[in-house]
């Protein structure tokens, strides 16, 4: 979870390098949500972090979860790009690919971890080339 009360940039480094250290199987890197009627919702709307109260925005147009805190160490969006760039990181480095390897070498076993990892690839992608459009 990155994005808590008492987080920055170098304890969200931190939380990478622990997950680097144990590698587990699965590993998510996710923004901190402020829930109504929840401590960090209140933390984040007194502070003034919070970006919106309207539910309708909390989803971006493929129904993923918006970021919806702006902090003084990282925007929004700069924590998104950050939570993705873990994710990148993680599932990506040579030492994740191949332990997973190693770990599946059924052929059942591969072709599920390969179905997942073709799966996150084109997510990343689709996101991707919806940037570089937006952007053009």
């Amino acid at each position: 979870m990155i994005g808590l009360k008492g987080d920055n940039l170098d304890t969200i480094n931190e939380t990478f390098e622990f997950a680097k250290k144990v590698y587990p199987d699965m590993c998510f890197f996710q923004q901190a949500v402020p829930f109504p009627g929840t401590e960090f919702y209140e933390w984040v709307k007194d502070e003034g972090y919070l970006i919106t109260e309207d539910y309708s925005k909390w989803l971006n147009d493929d129904g993923y979860l918006n970021c919806l805190v702006n902090y003084p160490y990282a925007s929004a969006e700069e924590i998104e790009k950050i939570r993705d760039n873990l994710m990148s990181k993680y599932y990506f480095s040579f030492t994740y690919i191949f332990k997973t390897f190693l770990s599946n070498l059924d052929w059942i076993e591969f072709k599920r971890v390969f179905r997942g990892g073709y799966a996150y690839i084109s997510f990343r992608l689709k996101k991707l080339v919806k940037k570089e459009l937006k952007i053009s």
